[in-house]
């Protein structure tokens, strides 16, 4: 069974808001909210609770002007993003067996969680898809990072692939899920975009080991 990410930001929306104001290439994010990520069975799930922010201007100005962790809320002990993760046992009832700081700085945008519960798998960062070494999060069931992927470590060194962009974000794909048979983590990405917002851009599929990192390459997938 397979299971499919469902980003915030998707590529027909961006489209939309890009045509509406091309000249801006203006975004806008609501304050993340803490989320729950089931398994397609729903034996496991990931909650993440995001590191708590002032305001979206706060956030936006320290960035600018360098301030890290940019736009904390103030007065908060141990504010980071941070994550849980459960189980489900023979009651139904869900019990924790893993909690602990995710390496988000703010928080992932959206996660998958296998079947088996072995792994779990963040993506992107809160107000800024396809930036820093943490495009792609693997992590093992108790929470040890079995890989930290960024768009290079996905399009290797040298990339040829236009990307769509806005102002705060690269725009790299969407459709990723989880090969629970081989263990693998199938990413769909961008392969080819003719750079309008009016294209769709077409795309292929990278294979991921879950318990390795290790990317497998491309070859045909069934969606």
């Amino acid at each position: 069974m397979s299971m499919k990410r469902t980003l915030s930001v998707v590529f027909a929306l961006v489209s939309a808001c890009l045509a509406l104001a091309s000249a801006a290439r203006a975004d806008s994010w609501a304050l993340p909210e803490p989320q729950k990520y089931y398994s397609p069975n729903k034996a496991y799930y990931l909650e993440v609770f995001p590191r708590k922010l002032e305001s979206q201007l706060k956030y936006f100005e320290d960035k600018t002007e360098g301030r890290e962790p940019a736009g904390s809320a103030k007065g908060l002990k141990d504010n980071y993003c941070k994550g849980a993760f459960y189980k489900r046992d023979g009651r139904g009832v869900y019990e924790k067996i893993w909690e602990g700081r995710l390496v988000n700085d703010v928080a992932p945008v959206g996660a998958l969680v296998s079947d088996r519960g072995e792994h779990f798998v963040t993506f992107d960062n809160w107000h800024a898809l396809g930036y820093g070494d943490d495009v792609v999060v693997i992590y093992d069931r108790r929470g040890n990072v079995v890989r930290k992927m960024s768009l290079e470590d996905i399009y290797g060194k040298n990339p040829t692939v236009r990307l769509p962009r806005s102002v705060s974000s690269i725009y790299w794909g969407t459709g990723d899920h989880i090969e629970e048979e081989t263990q693998t983590l199938v990413l769909k990405v961008v392969a080819k975009w003719s750079g309008s917002f009016e294209d769709e851009p077409e795309t292929k599929f990278v294979r991921v080991d879950l318990k390795t990192g290790a990317v497998a390459g491309d070859r045909p997938v069934a969606e």
